[in-house]
């Protein structure tokens, strides 16, 4: 199986199975802080960045690095329709891509009845729900737009890349249920319909998950180490 990138070279070059890994060290720790039962924190983690195997991000992180782009392409799931992403980014015409909602296509993957909870973690980790400054959250996006567009872009190349995302979540724990498409489709209309429905556009998990990403991607291999020293009740 080829491999999906999580982070570019300037930024630690990680793979996705590395990223995921650290970052679900991090919320195992944090979940009883944030009053997050400690398996959907978990699947949370592990859900988050799925959606970063969609070619648009792989071109996006390797695309400053053209001496490896060839050999990079040879080893990333779904190299030609990261090579279509490129000459589109060479262009100038770059596509608007949010990787936590391709990430929200592989719901299926987990309980149903955890669904909203993991959605309350994943579709604000990094941009705001709605009014987000860079105009790219959720609500945002759809806002006088197309639903149809919006899964669409989202999903694009979904079978070129999808199976690697899934053996990523496998190497957890995951069963493998042969996503598709169809299953996709389905997932990111829920999510679109939950979202909508959510009070005061608020993701009352987006803390956890954003407290352990951005943890997790600043120690890297050092989190369980780092974790370890947190929420010490102090000698007085």
């Amino acid at each position: 199986m080829r491999k999906l990138l999580a982070k570019s070279a300037d930024r630690g070059l990680l793979y996705l199975e590395e990223h995921t890994l650290h970052v679900v060290q991090a919320v195992e720790f944090f979940a009883a802080a944030y009053g997050v039962p400690l398996d959907v924190a978990r699947n949370g983690a592990i859900l988050h960045d799925l959606g970063k195997g969609h070619p648009t991000f792989q071109a996006m992180l390797i695309h400053k690095d053209t001496s490896q782009q060839e050999q990079w392409l040879q080893q990333l799931a779904g190299g030609e329709a990261i090579r279509q992403a490129l000459r589109c980014r060479d262009l100038g015409k770059i596509p608007i891509h949010r990787h936590e909602y391709s990430s929200l296509a592989f719901l299926p993957l987990f309980p149903r009845e955890q669904w909203p909870l993991l959605i309350d973690m994943v579709v604000a980790h990094h941009k705001s729900i709605v009014g987000d400054k860079s105009g790219r959250g959720l609500l945002d996006l759809l806002d006088g737009g197309d639903d149809e567009i919006f899964i669409e872009d989202h999903l694009e190349y979904f079978d070129d890349w999808a199976p690697a995302a899934e053996e990523v979540a496998n190497h957890f724990g995951v069963p493998l249920v042969g996503m598709d498409r169809a299953m996709a489709e389905q997932a990111l209309d829920f999510v679109l319909e939950y979202v909508d429905a959510l009070p005061n556009d608020w993701s009352p998990a987006r803390g956890l998950l954003m407290t352990a990403d951005h943890f997790a991607s600043n120690y890297k291999y050092e989190t369980p180490k780092k974790t370890a020293e947190l929420f010490k009740i102090p000698n007085t």
